[in-house]
């Protein structure tokens, strides 16, 4: 008889035990539905149901209002566009976030007491699954890719850029090789459309300040 009440009392305990740990979330993988980029606030569904020992299988719920990590500080930061379908990284914090995402602040203190809540999410933006998502054409390089164009910064010391439309550099002057050029001198060289005629000619575009050649 004591030997069944001990059997009994375990499963007790290691039911409230697995129950506990049921409410305490960790990160997982999730899909955007939505983003605010002025408030840098997005909606996500986690990409992994809830599955209890009885088998039942339970659909994660949308969680709204997730900040987005991008690296940033008070005067800088890398951004990029995030859209519907992206897949982010969910991490979830210790103390519930309400009162710092709406005022921020130091030494806050929550009204609601909660811990390891789903709806304290943080999306980290990048989280795809084996062989999706935007990949790198190489395993050397530094890469920025968007779309079809791109910056390498390559092992050799070599940078290649690629661009759709144009490259614009606003500033006053231009350093090459150590030496700084007034870009009206013509360290910005390229081809006037008239070479295509067969008449190419010296040309100055004063709206951008580079010599046509």
């Amino acid at each position: 008889m004591n030997g069944e009440k001990a059997l009994s009392l375990q499963k007790v305990i290691s039911e409230i035990a697995s129950g506990i740990v049921r409410g305490i979330h960790t990160a997982i993988p999730a899909v955007v539905d939505s983003y605010n980029h002025k408030k840098m606030l997005c909606n996500a569904r986690p990409s992994i149901n809830t599955t209890f020992d009885d088998g039942i299988v339970v659909a994660t719920p949308m969680i709204y209002n997730i900040p987005v990590l991008f690296p940033r500080s008070k005067n800088a930061s890398i951004t990029f566009p995030l859209e519907k379908g992206d897949s982010v990284l969910l991490i979830f914090a210790e103390r519930s976030l309400d009162e710092w995402i709406e005022k921020g602040g130091n030494r806050i203190s929550p009204e609601d007491p909660r811990r390891h809540d789903m709806s304290d999410a943080i999306a980290i933006p990048g989280c795809f699954h084996a062989g999706a998502g935007k990949l790198p054409s190489s395993d050397s390089d530094l890469e920025i890719q968007y779309g079809d164009q791109y910056i390498n910064i390559k092992k050799d010391k070599s940078i290649e850029i690629k661009a759709t439309l144009r490259v614009i550099i606003d500033a006053p002057s231009v350093e090459l090789g150590g030496k700084t050029m007034d870009p009206t001198d013509g360290c910005v060289t390229g081809k006037c459309s008239c070479a295509a005629y067969g008449v190419p000619h010296p040309v100055v575009s004063t709206k951008v300040k580079a010599k046509m050649v």
